[in-house]
């Protein structure tokens, strides 16, 4: 499970929802009774069955000749209800002077059946429903369900079996004493396949007593392990039935209905397939029972949790979107107090089958335990289960992460969300660079990391002032470890972010964990810094990710290191190709690289020539209140090295809004503090920063009006030249127009 837990959106963590306590919260607290369970049901319906005077031989028939007898009471019912004619037997033994109809199709026509078994089958199950709807048995038999023949027949789904032991199950208590015999006879069946297997047990084989402490421990592990699940299955029943009488109710639409309770048929189906292995096992002795051979066997089984346990976030959210709909329905499960604690169930079961393994293995020895080695293996398979699931949940939860993107970042700087790849890793860090700690929303895709800032709205005028740069360190009141990654704060999804640095995976060059430091900043805990580096203009340069917790910083390492090595070998591959070409396919966030092209090609084929050719047309559209940055005059500032060793570096410039780059397309790569005015005090001096195109603005942070001042007007022949000669109201002309 340490894998598990070590992720940020692990299934594990579920501390977002709040239950309320309620004192009648009978659903989540009530254990599951022993005969609630369907195996339980239809070892007790069974032995009834057998005392039926005339029923014994139905079991023959059910049973097939070319294998053993099955001892799971669970498929022998199935076999014996699907063949059709024991339900009309049954049904023929009610009272005929309280009225019942009589079936009259206890036995097959042989023509029949010889001709065409299946469908003699599915007419005796279908004479049997269609009386079950009957005025007469909806009246005097309480506990009747009805069902279709394709109900009973498939076995892909347990809720049609479930149909059938209820109404079959109502069926036999009231039946009257006379139609049961005092002793329950040997089903023919068992004498003539020689097995040993009984059919008449009503209770579960009692083990014997344990013998030491490490067979005690075995058998609570055991006992726990099956009655949580009873009690698990359960509470997916209630889950079951709440949603289909939302449906009846229509409170709800039916997509609405699916999305609170996604997958959930098959999952509870599984579950009850799932439960009757288990407690098949448990009746077993000791050195047969084989609990890790379940989860080897059902491996693939368990992806029916991937569905739920992704939408799990979404599902809650809806809840309490919904929760005045679901108010009439509180007799059923309560919607504050217990139907929260019900939909994370899924979620908390399918994280505590590798712990109920890794006890039972701590338990038990290769020298006590015939199938050790198959139980530790099985609890591997419980691990890859959940990761599978965690990792689906991830991919959901990172999708709704980049939809909520789109709306949240106004000013992109030329990029473009679609072309970032897929979203890995996001959360809340304190990033510091050149000694400065600023709190960011990090982003890592896989093509490019972002690093953005809550958006804070403006004051009104009669307000006191707050700080304009939305830093969450400087305003918040409680302490920032609620906030920090492995705290109790969570990112916020909906708040605007401002982009404030941007770095090409392409030119990061490795992710390495740092010795701690003590922060500048007071009230920021420091534990795992993560130092992560990359090409810069003239020099590596890095900031450093201040991770909470080591598993996080590990996590976040071993993903950019990962995505480090495949650009590398995707480089490695494209050496062939066009130098230029890899440098704009490689790090192009942009859904024009035939522009980028064209401008790149011209500006490289003449080393001399200022980028200001570019920049002329891309701001002239721009408003007067924009600040260009130094842009780069020549190819020259980038050596022959720098291009061969990172390939994906981009050559051209910022955008217009940031810089003087081509056709207005953002710079090629930068992690820039922007100016944010309130916090001009924490940055160093001027001189400390480099000359660079797309980093850190050059010059004093506070130049006066440098971006409000319009730009001057530019110097041509139009402004120079002479006016034209003029004449006073007293010259020749005038004096012509008065006359």
């Amino acid at each position: 499970m340490a894998s598990v837990a070590s992720r940020k959106k692990s299934i594990v963590s579920t501390t977002g929802l709040q239950i309320d306590t309620m004192a009648n919260n009978t659903l989540l607290n009530k254990a599951a009774s022993q005969s609630t369970s369907l195996y339980q049901q239809c070892i007790s319906l069974r032995a009834r069955l057998m005392r039926i005077r005339g029923f014994a031989h139905y079991f023959s028939i059910a049973s097939s000749p070319d294998s053993r007898q099955s001892t799971d009471p669970v498929t022998q019912l199935w076999d014996l209800f699907s063949s059709g004619i024991p339900l009309c037997y049954l049904f023929d033994q009610l009272p005929a002077e309280a009225g019942f109809k009589r079936l009259n199709c206890s036995s097959f026509n042989q023509e029949q059946y010889d001709a065409n078994p299946d469908r003699a089958k599915k007419h005796a199950i279908a004479t049997f429903a269609m009386q079950i709807h009957s005025d007469k048995v909806i009246k005097e038999i309480k506990g009747c369900e009805s069902f279709t023949v394709t109900d009973l027949w498939n076995r892909n789904s347990t809720d049609g079996l479930v149909k059938v032991i209820n109404t079959v199950t109502a069926i036999v208590d009231h039946l009257s004493p006379d139609a049961f015999e005092d002793s329950p006879p040997s089903p023919p069946s068992i004498m003539e396949n020689g097995s040993t297997d009984s059919l008449t047990d009503t209770l579960v084989t009692q083990p014997p007593p344990p013998k030491d402490s490490a067979q005690t421990a075995q058998n609570n592990i055991i006992r726990e392990m099956v009655e949580t699940e009873r009690k698990y299955v359960q509470d997916l029943e209630i889950m079951q039935k709440y949603s289909t009488a939302l449906s009846q109710a229509n409170l709800m639409d039916q997509d609405t209905i699916h999305l609170l309770f996604p997958n959930l048929n098959k999952l509870l189906n599984f579950q009850r397939k799932f439960l009757i292995r288990l407690e098949s096992t448990a009746e077993q002795p000791w050195q047969d029972q084989r609990w890790g051979q379940h989860f080897l066997e059902s491996e693939d089984e368990f992806i029916v949790y991937e569905p739920y346990c992704a939408n799990y976030t979404n599902a809650t959210e809806l809840m309490l979107a919904n929760e005045q709909n679901l108010i009439p329905l509180n007799h059923l499960i309560n919607v504050k107090g217990e139907l929260p604690g019900l939909l994370i169930k899924p979620i908390q079961r399918i994280c505590k089958y590798p712990l109920l393994l890794d006890s039972l293995i701590k338990a038990c020895s290769p020298a006590t335990y015939t199938h050790f080695d198959e139980l530790k293996r099985g609890s591997e398979a419980a691990k890859r289960i959940t990761d599978k699931i965690n990792e689906a949940q991830r991919r959901a939860e990172n999708e709704q992460t980049v939809k909520s993107l789109h709306s949240r970042i106004d000013d992109w700087k030329g990029h473009h969300l679609e072309n970032f790849g897929e979203l890995l890793l996001d959360d809340l860090f304190v990033v510091t660079k050149s000694d400065i700690d600023r709190e960011y929303h990090v982003f890592l895709f896989e093509r490019i990391i972002l690093c953005c800032k809550e958006a804070v709205s403006q004051p009104s005028k009669g307000g006191k002032g707050t700080n304009k740069n939305g830093s969450i360190l400087k305003k918040q009141p409680t302490p920032l470890s609620l906030s920090l990654p492995g705290g109790n704060g969570t990112p916020q999804k909906n708040t605007p972010l401002l982009l404030k640095g941007r770095i090409f995976l392409g030119n990061v060059t490795q992710a390495v964990p740092v010795p701690a430091r003590a922060s500048p900043t007071i009230g920021i805990p420091t534990h795992y810094p993560l130092a992560v580096w990359w090409k810069g203009d003239d020099d590596l340069e890095f900031f450093t990710l201040r991770c909470r917790r080591e598993d996080q910083m590990r996590q976040w390492e071993a993903t950019i290191n990962r995505l480090i090595k495949e650009a590398a070998q995707r480089r490695a591959s494209e050496r062939p190709s066009t130098g230029m070409s890899r440098i704009i396919a490689a790090n192009s966030t942009n859904p024009s690289p035939q522009v980028r092209l064209q401008a790149i090609s011209h500006y490289s084929s003449s080393s001399s020539a200022p980028v200001s050719t570019y920049s002329q047309s891309s701001q002239g559209s721009q408003p007067s209140t924009i600040r260009s940055r130094p842009s780069y005059t020549s190819q020259s500032s980038h050596s022959s090295t720098y291009y061969n060793d990172s390939e994906d570096q981009t050559s051209y410039s910022s955008s217009s809004t940031y810089g003087s780059g081509p056709q207005g397309y953002p710079p090629h790569d930068g992690f820039d503090f922007e100016p944010d005015e309130d916090d001009l005090e924490d940055y160093p001096p001027p001189s400390t920063y480099p000359v660079s195109g797309r980093g850190t603005p050059m010059g004093s942070r506070r130049t006066p009006n440098s971006l409000s001042m319009p730009p001057e007007r530019e110097s041509s022949t139009g402004y120079e030249r002479p006016r034209a000669q003029t004449e006073g109201t007293d010259g020749p002309v005038m004096a012509q127009w008065r006359s």
